[in-house]
């Protein structure tokens, strides 16, 4: 449930849930080996499942954290730094408080879909802003199922979803739109349902694209509840504590 964005030619972790505790450190590092704690405590609350990335506003490039929960406490609150550091309430959000939504950087927007609410309301609808502060509903009800802990990324110009956790079942299919209000589904899925994984898209540099759905999450039979995932042990010296994941944690954004 922690962040973890690409940003200023540094990684930065940001705030989490370590499996007794919900977090608001941020953690930044050049290498992805070596950490360095930036605070110890952030001006945003504690808190897990807050959408985090890198975004120019128009005025300058900026860390957004935005929603998150701890415990029954969910919120829309957007925040901003220029470096990890020093945080500002920019405002809340006109949609709804919730955890685990993909954000996504795509055509000079921010854009934001699904998630978990307060009182267990699975989303599908689909947000964009030019500024991270000023939100537009681009549809209440995308053609994807109402879903949380999925994942997304940006791929031949086009955004996608997949996988993720309806509250029911975890998921494997995905979907790609260029415009969030149209998404059209990917035939045949051949990965096994999961949640809280990530999903990149990728060039080499002969302009040829893959695009991959990383196991770094739950993968579980449809009904078989949920479980926690906590990994520290990856990179000699890394010194963030282990926290849970949850989908969109690839640092691609």
């Amino acid at each position: 449930g922690h962040g973890l964005v690409s940003y200023s030619s540094q990684l930065f972790l940001i705030a989490g849930y370590n499996g007794s505790k919900y977090l608001n450190d941020v953690w930044r590092s050049g290498n992805g080996a070596t950490w360095t704690q930036a605070t110890a405590e952030a001006g945003f609350s504690k808190r897990y499942g807050a959408a985090c990335a890198a975004f120019d506003d128009g005025l300058s490039q900026k860390l957004w954290l935005i929603g998150g929960v701890a415990g029954a406490s969910y919120n829309n609150e957007i925040w901003n730094s220029s470096d990890g550091a020093a945080w500002t309430l920019a405002g809340h959000a006109a949609f709804s408080s919730r955890e685990a939504a993909v954000i996504l950087k795509y055509k000079s927007k921010l854009w934001i879909m699904g998630g978990l609410a307060a009182g267990g309301g699975y989303r599908n609808d689909v947000w964009s802003s030019a500024d991270g502060i000023t939100w537009t509903q681009v549809t209440a009800e995308a053609s994807f199922s109402p879903r949380y802990r999925h994942a997304g990324t940006v791929f031949h110009n086009q955004m996608w979803i997949t996988g993720g956790y309806d509250g029911a079942n975890t998921l494997n299919d995905a979907w790609s739109s260029t415009d969030g209000i149209n998404w059209t589904k990917a035939a045949g899925a051949m990965f096994s349902t999961r949640e809280g994984h990530c999903a990149q898209g990728a060039w080499n540099a002969k302009g040829l694209g893959a695009l991959t759905w990383g196991d770094c999450g739950l993968s579980l039979p449809k009904g078989a509840g949920s479980c926690k995932h906590q990994e520290n042990r990856k990179g000699k010296g890394i010194q963030p504590s282990g926290r849970e994941n949850q989908g969109n944690d690839c640092g691609g954004v």
